[in-house]
């Protein structure tokens, strides 16, 4: 079946190679607090896996989600990882025939929610040093239509690790404002920022979305958050999918997560950001080789190869001959995506020390395959 395609699959040899160190998909691999496991463990041993969880999540983890946000007053939907958070944003602002003003790069999964809908995803180029890979309230302008309803910005930004000041912010969403349209702000990498500003905290037609996956290591058990104003999130309410609620033993985990986070996340983010700075000197130490955003505002590093005459896509698979999974930008832009490639910094030590290791190797296997 078509639907069963070749990337997934591959994906899922990898995952099941005990000796791959992965350092494409973005997971947060390193420790985190004790609260969490243990918080998995009893939820487990009480089996309360067994009954299904409140449609919109438990009370305490909505207003834990939507105090770590800083959006005191609005209302969140916990959600099965943060993907179906964004199809109900999508499903709440847009309808058939509806602009949707969007970036290329980003998550490709947001457009594709957008046509799915019968709206028309309109995908402004972004990778551009001079613009430090952001959509600028001039450009964003440039492409407002009548058909306008929503403008989506993944903040920061995977895959090239930028983000936008709260300046920006404030800018972006007084554009969007002149089209009377919503923002649909995707806030996954948001902790792994330097300063965030949620869009809701200065407009009033915002939904923000967010996940554990990234800060929290809740990759596998896919657990996000959608958070609005009353008024959007009673529709909201309406276009939610997942009737019969979240993964309760994980939200369990996430309770335990918010609650202690700031007891051991300021280390992780430091440690994370330590292994940028190790990954960047490593990849710049061969020539052409330039990061696109360093420090990275996500928890990962991408890189720009066109320099040295390489394809991303060519590079990834030679470095899954050293067992290090890497990932090209192609994911999330078929036009520029065989330009760069990126590599988490939320891993272990070793896998950092293995990249480095391999990297010139690999490079230099590539050489007699380069576009002079």
């Amino acid at each position: 079946m078509a639907v069963f395609d070749a990337a997934d699959r591959e994906y899922e040899a990898l995952l099941l190679d005990p000796g791959m160190r992965h350092m494409g998909h973005n997971c947060n691999l390193l420790p985190t607090h004790p609260a969490i496991q243990e918080a998995l463990r009893e939820a487990v041993e009480r089996e309360i896996y067994r009954n299904y969880a409140p449609t919109f999540g438990l009370t305490e983890l909505r207003e834990l989600a939507v105090r770590d946000l800083g959006l005191e007053g609005n209302v969140a939907i916990v959600t099965n990882g943060a993907i179906e958070a964004l199809y109900v944003a999508l499903r709440t602002v847009l309808k058939p025939g509806d602009d949707f003003v969007t970036t290329d790069p980003t998550w490709p999964h947001t457009p594709h929610f957008a046509r799915e809908l019968g709206a028309n995803p309109v995908e402004v180029p972004i990778y551009d040093p001079a613009n430090g890979y952001k959509l600028t309230p001039e450009t964003l302008r440039r492409h407002l239509t009548r058909r306008t309803r929503a403008v989506g910005l993944l903040d920061p930004l995977n895959p090239v690790g930028s983000s936008y000041t709260p300046a920006e912010i404030r800018a972006l969403c007084a554009v969007t404002a002149e089209a009377g349209a919503a923002f649909l702000h995707d806030c996954t990498y948001r902790d792994f920022a330097d300063e965030h500003l949620p869009a809701l905290a200065v407009y009033p037609r915002a939904l923000v979305t967010t996940s554990l996956s990234k800060w929290a290591g809740f990759s596998g058990l896919r657990l996000g958050v959608v958070v609005g104003p009353p008024d959007l999130m009673e529709e909201a309410a309406r276009r939610h999918v997942g009737r019969l609620g979240a993964n309760l033993v994980a939200q369990h985990a996430a309770i335990a997560a918010l609650h202690t986070k700031a007891e051991w996340f300021p280390a992780l983010f430091a440690t994370q950001r330590r292994h940028q700075a190790l990954l960047r000197d490593a990849a710049t130490a061969v020539p052409g080789i330039v990061p696109l955003v360093y420090p990275s505002q996500t928890n990962f590093v991408a890189f720009d190869v066109s320099g040295a005459g390489l394809d991303a896509n060519t590079l990834v698979r030679e470095m899954r001959a050293h067992k290090i999974s890497i990932r090209s930008g192609s994911y999330g832009s078929p036009r520029f995506g065989g330009r760069f490639f990126r590599v988490g910094s939320t891993v272990p030590m070793d896998h950092v020390t293995a990249f480095a290791e391999a990297f010139p190797g690999a490079v230099e296997a590539l050489r007699p395959a380069r576009v002079s």
